[in-house]
């Protein structure tokens, strides 16, 4: 938790034109990440990629959003419908939030984290295709 506290320069304002990395405890960009791994589904306006890389059939990504808890929760939830995806099972605590998914023979998981910041989310995709064993 100290990381995340010393991490958010709360002199920057929350509509900082650099970008959301380096502000409310957010990971900053790993150097050369794949953006084009990641669905454009999964990326609201605004948003960054902080790690992404492919992963059994799938991929894996952080995600830096311009979001709430709430407002990241409500984007996905839509965005999941829209990419038709079947919501398995869902959680909201108000500080983190999780969809459990399934889309054909692929699952998906969506994580969303609380930053230092209220109006800044971390989120965690994960889609993978199960072996078939």
């Amino acid at each position: 938790m100290l990381v995340l506290l010393a991490g958010c320069d709360e002199s920057q304002p929350a509509d900082d034109p650099e970008g959301l990395s380096g502000t409310c405890g957010l990971p900053t960009p790993e150097p050369g990440r794949k953006e084009s791994v990641v669905p454009e589904i999964f990326v609201p306006d605004g948003a960054e990629i902080s790690r992404a890389q492919r992963e059994r059939g799938g991929f894996i990504t952080a995600i830096n959003v311009p979001l709430s808890v709430a407002g990241a929760l409500a984007f996905y939830e839509d965005a999941v419908d829209k990419g038709g995806y079947e919501v398995i099972q869902s959680d909201n605590e108000g500080f983190e939030a999780e969809l459990y998914l399934r889309r054909g023979k692929k699952l998906a998981a969506i994580q969303i984290r609380m930053s230092t910041c209220d109006d800044r989310s971390i989120v965690f995709v994960n889609e993978i295709v199960p072996d078939d064993t």
